[in-house]
């Protein structure tokens, strides 16, 4: 990968052939400025080679357009219970959603949320808690990796998160989903089946 400036080129990675097979884990090191971030940029597409291939399963991803490697990348789903009404809500997700859109391939899902009465009864609660549970569970993607905003979740700072994602990816994971529950939270059968409980607070 060459850069080209005004007073010269700057070669980022050069005689670079390398091979990782199927389940092996490499960790890339080297000086500030050897080529790290480039050279993991272009084997996940976000940077196309000045020469040379990146392939994957055969196939020269470098080679791609955008509409076609938005099918190669992880995909992410939120699944939310009641819709978002606020315009200025749905124009942050929009841009968001655009931003997003080199990186991975997000899909939002919507769900009908059940009408609380004011001082509800517990068991009342737990009925409406199942029932938007049973929606939340059909809508899972099959072979996702299930992550439940829930209060008793654990927290994580921003590059801790960032990094539990990455491993995920490393680890052969294609499809995250996201569950976020209505008012009165998840369901006992969504919270069993999540593979991590995340909190914000």
């Amino acid at each position: 990968k060459t850069f080209n400036s005004k007073n010269n080129d700057i070669h980022a990675v050069k005689n670079c052939n390398l091979t990782i097979n199927d389940g092996e884990i490499f960790g890339i090191i080297g000086f500030s400025g050897a080529g790290k971030s480039t050279l993991v940029r272009m084997i996940n597409a976000l940077e196309k080679p000045t020469s040379g291939q990146v392939l994957i399963d055969g196939e020269n991803i470098s080679a791609l357009k955008e509409q076609a490697l938005r099918k190669k990348r992880m995909k992410i789903t939120c699944i939310t219970v009641g819709k978002i009404k606020e315009n200025y809500l749905k124009m942050a997700i929009e841009e968001y959603t655009k931003r997003l859109s080199k990186y991975c391939k997000l899909e939002i899902i919507e769900l009908l949320d059940e009408k609380t009465p004011d001082n509800a009864p517990k068991l009342l609660e737990e009925q409406i808690k199942q029932k938007e549970g049973e929606r939340i569970l059909r809508a899972i993607g099959k072979d996702s990796y299930k992550i439940a905003l829930a209060i008793e979740g654990k927290q994580f700072g921003s590059v801790e998160f960032s990094n539990q994602l990455e491993k995920l990816g490393v680890n052969g994971v294609s499809h995250i989903t996201f569950i976020i529950g209505g008012s009165l939270g998840l369901s006992k059968e969504v919270l069993g089946q999540a593979d991590l409980l995340l909190s914000f607070s």
